[in-house]
């Protein structure tokens, strides 16, 4: 005759199991963390661009921790994709500004992928040093420091796909958006 199972082993219509995701979102962090750590040793030529790149890696960990009102899985998953979109932009071979005269580079200078890694990953580490400059333009800056405080990882992806391709289609809606129709504006 069958035992009877224990009530605390069956499982209630309540219980929700933990998506796959959730359970490698620290994985997923320590990894993309750790190939874009290799990537900035490889590609950012200059020791105090490189140090400023990893303390900037190091205050956005810290900061988004305390900043972020997502769960913790999410805090980890957001952190992961960020590193992920500059890990793209790192280790691509080129970018779509190359095909303009205006923006050839001299011998020895930083690529633009390096220059816009950097000022993404600063802007994600510390959202509130974004400054419209002298530019009439508040509303997008507002717009800037809200997203990188909050979504970090869509603005990189944003970023990267701007960059890389001159193109960018949203998540949601997918709204597509062709910068190389108007290139004053991707122009830096």
């Amino acid at each position: 005759k069958p035992m009877p199972i224990p009530a605390m082993e069956v499982r209630r219509t309540s219980d929700v199991l933990a998506p796959l995701a959730d359970l490698t979102a620290r994985t997923d962090l320590i990894n993309s963390s750790n190939e874009l750590k290799r990537l900035v040793a490889d590609k950012i030529q200059s020791p105090s661009e490189r140090k400023q790149f990893l303390d900037d890696i190091g205050h956005f960990e810290a900061n988004f921790e305390q900043r972020s009102c997502k769960s913790s899985t999410g805090k980890l998953r957001e952190m992961a994709d960020t590193y992920t979109q500059l890990s793209r932009l790192l280790s691509a071979d080129s970018d779509v500004l190359a095909q303009y005269p205006q923006c050839q580079l001299k011998q020895g200078e930083t690529p633009w992928r390096v220059r816009v890694a950097e000022q993404i990953i600063h802007q994600a580490a510390e959202p509130f040093t974004i400054s419209q400059g002298k530019l009439a333009v508040c509303a997008a800056a507002s717009l800037e420091v809200r997203e990188y405080y909050r979504e970090p990882a869509a603005v990189s992806r944003l970023v990267t796909d701007v960059l890389l391709t001159g193109k960018y289609e949203a998540t949601a809606g997918g709204t597509k958006v062709d910068l190389t129709k108007c290139p004053d504006n991707l122009i830096p």
